[in-house]
Formats: C-alpha cells, sequence, structure tokens
C-alpha cells in the first residue's frame, strides 16, 4: 500500500500519478507495464516512485483495490429493481450491474481483466481476503433463497457459494476467450453492446445450469406454501 509521502503529495498531482498508472497497467499486462513510461508521462523522477510505494507489485495492488473500491461503489448506487427476487434472478441482475460497470469505465475494467492473467503471486497477495468476503456473502445469499423456499432445502449453502464464487472468479477469463479476447475493444463504444450482449448470454447459461440443479420447481414452491 501506499506510504505516508503518497499521500502527502498535492491532490492533483497524486490524482495525475495515479491515472496515468492506472492506464499503463490497463494497457499493459503486468509483466510488460513500464514504471519508467508512467513517471516520464508524470515528468518526475523514477525513483521518486519508490518514495511512494516499495516496487511495482505495490503500486499495481493499489490500483487493483481503487477499481475494486470504484467497482463497488457502482453497485451500491444502482437501484434493485425488485426486493422480492429470488436468488438466480437476483445474481443475474447483480452481473448486468457489474457488466454495466464495466462499460461505463473501460480502463478499471480493462485493468481488471488483465488482473485475471497477472502473476499468479502477485494474485495471491490480493485475492486471498476477497474470496473468503466473497464465500461468506455467497452462504448469507443461499441461506436466504432457502429460507425464502427458492432453493432446496437440502442445498449445503457452502457447496452452493463455492460454485457461485468460481463462477464469478472465473467468468472474466472465460469472457476474455469468449466474448471478446482484446480487452482494449471495452474501449470502442460500437463494440460494447455486443460485448454486453455475450457476456450476458453466457453468463446466463451458467445460472441456468446451476438454478436447475438447486432451485425448487414453480410447482413445489406453491404446494410449499399452500
Amino acid at each position: 500500500m501506499p506510504k505516508q509521502t503518497f499521500f502527502n503529495l498535492p491532490p492533483d498531482k497524486r490524482d495525475q500519478l495515479i491515472a496515468l498508472a492506472m492506464n499503463e497497467f490497463a494497457d499493459n499486462d503486468y509483466e510488460s507495464a513500464s514504471l519508467s513510461r508512467i513517471v516520464a508521462r508524470a515528468g518526475i523522477a523514477k525513483g521518486s516512485v519508490y518514495q511512494y510505494f516499495d516496487d511495482k507489485a505495490d503500486l499495481y495492488l493499489y490500483l487493483v483495490e481503487l477499481a475494486r473500491q470504484r467497482k463497488s461503489e457502482f453497485m451500491a448506487q444502482r437501484p434493485m429493481p425488485n426486493r422480492g427476487m429470488d436468488l438466480f434472478a437476483y445474481l443475474r441482475w447483480q452481473m448486468e450491474q457489474s457488466v454495466g460497470f464495466d462499460l461505463t469505465d473501460p480502463q478499471v475494467a480493462k485493468l481488471g481483466y488483465r488482473f485475471m492473467r497477472a502473476p499468479q503471486p502477485i494474485k495471491s497477495r490480493a485475492i486471498g481476503q476477497a474470496q473468503a468476503d466473497a464465500h461468506a456473502y455467497f452462504v448469507k445469499l443461499t441461506q436466504q433463497a432457502i429460507r425464502q423456499g427458492s432453493v432446496r432445502k437440502d442445498v449445503d449453502p457452502r457447496i452452493a457459494a463455492f460454485m457461485f464464487s468460481a463462477v464469478f472468479t472465473q467468468l472474466a477469463d472465460f469472457l476474455m476467450a469468449y466474448a471478446e479476447p482484446d480487452p482494449a475493444a471495452l474501449a470502442q463504444g460500437r463494440r460494447r453492446a455486443a460485448l454486453k450482449k455475450k457476456a450476458m448470454r453466457a453468463f446466463d447459461q451458467i445460472m441456468t445450469m446451476l438454478e436447475r440443479g438447486m432451485a425448487v420447481a414453480p410447482a413445489q414452491r406453491k404446494k410449499e406454501r399452500r
């Protein structure tokens, strides 16, 4: 994480450095991204970066965390269309909002997609706690769905959470290959609608497979309500 010297910078200089670094890591994979290019564009000495961050990985992981925060803030501002929707409808809606964010903030989205291809030691430093949080979140959602009667009572929430976590974690890699192999296409407006359509079609098929294995049939739900 940044050193105190970074936070002591004037806000405009801090924002400029982050914007330049975000662009560099969004446009290049981790190994190809260059601190030299970042500092050259910022007009500062390369040694200055090490006054603010321990190394390249430290800067990169800070950018990944900023990207996660931006996406979380975007999702928190989206009103849920129907609070009575079941688990699978809710996850479809959530994924649609997530894809929507990727298309409205393509640089952050590109950084996120490239992160999925970052070296494993780098990824491991960032996703450990995130994975634990995601698992707990999906356990809670599944337990709630079981109480509401939309998911079978014999479904183990921990196993369901594992499957949902795996889907959301691996989906970015899958979409890179299936929907759009070039993350730069996210910045091209005319291709965004087609990308969103492909992404949602892929996700919908995955959710349908899980729903068929976990959900209580509509007829059974009506019977249990009587």
